[in-house]
């Protein structure tokens, strides 16, 4: 089993430092790693946080007001669970 996850970064390190901010990406058999390549797997993801880094996200928000909010990819992070029966 693959199993992808990721963190925002830019957040206080007590918030980082809890499972609340480890947000589940994709999981996927680790067979299909092997045959497609973990391009094709994260292709999705990785295509709509390019888009955020360069048009980012517009709207109204408490603190800062209407802003525009840009967001880049900094890595991801896997793990490849063996499970023996």
């Amino acid at each position: 089993m693959g199993v992808f996850y990721y963190t925002i970064q830019n957040l206080p390190p007590q918030c980082n430092s809890c499972f609340a901010n480890v947000h589940l990406l994709a999981l996927c058999y680790a067979q299909d790693i092997k045959l497609y390549g973990f391009d094709n797997v994260l292709a999705r993801f990785v295509s709509e946080m390019k888009k955020l880094q360069t048009v980012g996200i517009s709207g109204d928000f408490p603190v800062i007001g209407n802003q525009t909010i840009f967001v880049g990819l900094g890595h991801v992070s896997c793990d490849n669970l063996c499970i023996v029966t």
